[in-house]
């Protein structure tokens, strides 16, 4: 037993370090990465236990019994072939040794891998998704930027802009909803770190897809499918001002599709929209790396005014250093009313970061860009 679960793990190696050489073949170290062609890339199942179940991705490998660690590595390939070498080991369940090095190849289509270590050869059978189960596999076009393109395979996914990387890595999903993790970043392109995670959630109809990184929320449209709606109307104005775009995570062309009001200036990270009356100076919406971050409502009315109209509208929640802060009725947004000291009263809006304590307004805004509509 323990001799062919070494030779299991040695298969694996061998695969994962296939899929090493893939990338190094295609072009620098992240060539492989970009290959749709991999063929090592999957979910194997053991043709000898029917427990032990082989992971590989773009460039390791990870062999389980019964949903524990064996053994697993990293890989190098070259076409069909790979070499693999073992970098962790569970001596309860394996007798192999971290370093030791095995081949693995590729035949039948695709759908069989052998695996060779020590003189043991073990098989695997490549696990075929389920017609439909799997919503997330294929092409996504950014609805934000034409030129971003989002490839999603069986367990892996490669995030790229004008052909370049930006980042990849691995996904697991239930259902139309799935946790990412990155396992690749090109920092000239991003500035995602390797291990982060995100949520991604699929539309019931397979066409939209919509990923949250770090707060930072992206959609996408399948290619072929149909894009997404535009953003619903404006509410009908109230009696001080329209609640401004609370879609924090949306683009800047996602806030002018939604805002009815004038358009005054657009710089690298704001718009401005001019007032729909005498009662509000500015609309600002301050955006981070592209996403709407926070709105600011400046306003040129009496305290009291602005707070009965807030009182009525949201769920009073508590004072500090000057500031009344309101929220939302899903209690995911603060609302915040205060005086600025360059740009006069002004109420904030933007989403809770900890509960436990209020937030901390923003000092980002161009005060000289927002004082030119006092």
């Amino acid at each position: 037993m323990n001799k062919k679960i070494l030779g299991l793990m040695t298969a694996i190696l061998v695969v994962m370090m296939a899929l090493y050489a893939c990338k190094k073949d295609s072009g620098g170290s992240g060539g492989g990465d970009n290959d749709p062609d991999n063929p090592f890339i999957g979910t194997w199942l053991s043709d000898d236990y029917e427990d032990a179940v082989l992971e590989i991705t773009v460039s390791t490998w990870r062999l389980e019994y019964r949903g524990d660690l064996m053994n697993s590595g990293t890989y190098e390939a070259n076409g069909n072939s790979a070499t693999l070498r073992i970098t962790k080991v569970n001596p309860d369940l394996s007798d192999a040794e971290v370093g030791d090095v095995g081949t693995a190849k590729v035949s039948g289509g695709g759908k069989t891998l052998t695996v060779t270590f020590d003189d043991d050869v073990d098989t695997f059978t490549k696990k075929e998704e389920e017609p439909g189960n799997n919503l997330f596999v294929g092409t996504w076009i950014s609805d934000e930027y034409e030129d971003a393109v989002l490839e999603v395979k069986a367990s892996t996914w490669i995030l790229e802009y004008r052909g370049d990387l930006m980042y990849n890595g691995t996904y697991t999903f239930k259902g139309n909803n799935a946790t990412l993790t990155i396992t690749k970043v090109n920092p000239d392109l991003s500035d995602a770190e390797v291990g982060d995670e995100g949520t991604a959630t699929v539309s019931g109809d397979g066409k939209t897809l919509t990923v949250i990184f770090d707060g930072d929320v992206d959609t996408f449209t399948k290619d072929g499918g149909t894009p997404p709606p535009p953003p619903p109307p404006p509410p009908p104005g109230d009696d001080l001002y329209r609640e401004p775009y609370l879609g924090f995570g949306a683009s800047m062309s996602a806030v002018k599709s939604y805002e009815d009001r004038t358009l005054s200036e657009e710089g690298d990270n704001s718009l401005v929209f001019l007032g729909e009356n005498k009662d509000v100076n500015v609309v600002y919406y301050g955006f981070v790396s592209g996403q709407l971050d926070f709105d600011l409502v400046v306003l040129n009315c009496a305290e009291k005014k602005a707070m009965d109209f807030l009182s009525e509208k949201y769920a009073y929640v508590g004072s500090q250093d000057g500031i009344e802060y309101f929220e939302t009725s899903d209690e995911t947004t603060y609302v915040a009313l205060y005086y600025h000291s360059q740009v006069g009263l002004s109420v904030e809006y933007g989403l809770w970061a900890d509960k436990s304590s209020f937030p901390t307004i923003k000092k980002s805004i161009k005060a000289d860009l927002l004082k030119s509509h006092k």
